[in-house]
Formats: C-alpha cells, structure tokens, sequence
C-alpha cells in the first residue's frame, strides 16, 4: 500500500499501514 498513500496523508497513511500490516499478516 505504499504507493497507494503518500507522505503527505497522516491519517490514511497510518491507517492503510495497519491495514497493510493485518492483510499482510
């Protein structure tokens, strides 16, 4: 999902990394 958000969203950024981490895991 890093391509899919960016440095500038905080909020998403943090969210699709746990999301990322959970579909990943």
């Amino acid at each position: 999902t890093e391509a899919l958000t960016g440095p500038s969203d905080d909020g998403l950024g943090l969210f699709y990394s746990a999301l990322d981490a959970v579909l990943v895991s």
